[in-house]
């Protein structure tokens, strides 16, 4: 199992006799104050006693674990793989849920099955709700009923993969147990989101292991009364940037049927409450301010498929540059001195056509 430097979410799906942490991360090139815990424990790992040390002693293939390390490396377990099926108790709320199988997953055909969860009876069999919700280091689905659906019930969200060797926050209403069972044969590679690369390259990304958790946001974009559907979401405590959705999805059910949400993540340490402020970009040269300020505290989640948050900006909203990113070759930063898009499209055709003047002039002082 690969990690990268900061955290990372892991779960094990091999056991062996001996799963203390010096043994299970004994390949791994360890640095003072490096953290591993689980749901309600924890260690750190110490240089100078060459140990770890706190209330975490061992892990399992029952749980997840966060893991937070200033150098990437390999992690590596040999012994029997899981069983299935295999039973997993939940508690009411968050929890650190491992995933068993060796090879990425398809989320839809292979998430477990309920199979007790509180106080269900046989008239009210084991079953999701729709406050249901799972969560990657990036990424997250919701259960939607066939009540909300109007056909099959389903998890909807941009997490569509099951990685091996990555756990999951998973967050059910009834405590009780789900019941994993033998993958579906509905393997699956994850390939980057559509612009992903790009938007890399042109500064408008967030490094997810810098942050222990994420607030999922599902939200309906409305500039000048028109619904987006292409463009990119920001979501930025202050001027720092925690979220970016560079694409929509589009909802096949509800009353936002046939509407394109932006269901992004944003990154969080949960240190006190936070502000979170959106901007929206048509272009990746420039981005509106959104009208909403959201707070986010442990365990929020913003939004639906059926009730998204509603951002909208004007022709006469706040439109703001950001010259901090890395900019296309040939591309000149904006510094707009009006909030009108308009000023903006002026802006850069000045620039362009001061540029073309500036070329032509020194050409002609070579000749």
């Amino acid at each position: 199992m690969q990690v990268g430097e900061n955290w990372n979410y892991v779960s094990f799906y091999v056991t062996q006799p001996d799963m203390l942490l010096n043994t299970v991360f004994n390949a791994l090139e360890k640095t003072d104050r490096d953290y591993v815990k689980s749901q309600r424990e924890f260690s750190e790992w110490y240089d100078s006693f060459n140990t770890w040390y706190g209330t975490l002693v061992s892990v399992n293939p029952d749980e997840g674990y966060m893991l937070k390390v200033a150098k990437s490396g390999t992690v590596k377990v040999m012994g029997d793989a899981v069983t299935f099926p295999k039973v997993v108790q939940l508690s009411k709320g968050w929890n650190f849920l491992a995933n068993p199988y060796p090879v990425d997953v398809d989320l839809a055909t292979n998430m477990p099955t309920p199979t007790s969860m509180g106080a269900y009876t046989a008239a009210d069999p084991a079953t999701y709700e729709p406050t249901n919700t799972i969560k990657a280091i990036r990424d997250f689905a919701e259960w939607y009923d066939e009540t909300l659906t109007g056909a099959a019930p389903m998890w909807y969200g941009p997490l569509k993969v099951l990685h091996s060797g990555q756990m999951f926050k998973f967050k059910v209403g009834k405590s009780g147990s789900v019941t994993w069972n033998e993958n579906s044969g509905a393997t699956v590679a994850s390939p980057p989101p559509p612009g992903r690369r790009q938007l890399i390259a042109a500064g408008w990304a967030v490094d997810s292991s810098l942050y222990q958790d994420t607030m999922p946001v599902t939200a309906l974009v409305t500039i000048d009364g028109v619904p987006q559907s292409k463009g990119t979401l920001i979501a930025l405590v202050g001027d720092e940037v925690r979220g970016v959705r560079e694409y929509s999805s589009k909802v096949t059910f509800g009353p936002f049927a046939g509407k394109a949400l932006f269901m992004m993540d944003v990154s969080t340490n949960h240190e006190g409450t936070e502000e979170v402020q959106f901007k929206f970009s048509t272009d990746d040269v420039s981005a509106v301010a959104l009208d909403k300020v959201v707070s986010m505290t442990d365990g929020t989640s913003v939004g639906s498929a059926i009730a998204p948050l509603l951002l909208v900006a004007t022709a006469s909203s706040p439109v703001v540059a950001d010259n901090r990113r890395a900019l296309r070759a040939g591309q000149a930063p904006v510094t707009p001195s009006s909030a009108s898009p308009v000023t903006i499209v002026a802006l850069v055709a000045a620039v362009a056509v001061a540029a073309v003047i500036a070329t032509t002039r020194a050409r002609r002082a070579e000749m």
